[in-house]
């Protein structure tokens, strides 16, 4: 059974991948030109930006 400790470590490895998807779907949009590629990146980033979000959140309830 995971305790409050297993699930603040287990939420903050997901914490550092949506931020490291972030960091890649950055890179990525200075790389690629296409117009469809860069505004689907753009939608990715905002996507990963909003799960880093639910993350922080459940990291706080988690907490408590």
């Amino acid at each position: 059974m995971f305790d409050q400790k297993d699930y603040l470590e287990y939420l903050n490895k997901i914490m550092e991948i949506e931020i490291g998807m972030q960091n890649e779907a950055d890179q990525l949009q200075r790389l690629i030109k296409g117009a469809e590629a860069r505004r689907l990146l753009k939608q990715l980033k905002a996507d990963e930006v909003r799960h880093a979000k639910i993350v922080r959140k459940m990291i706080a309830l988690v907490k408590k």
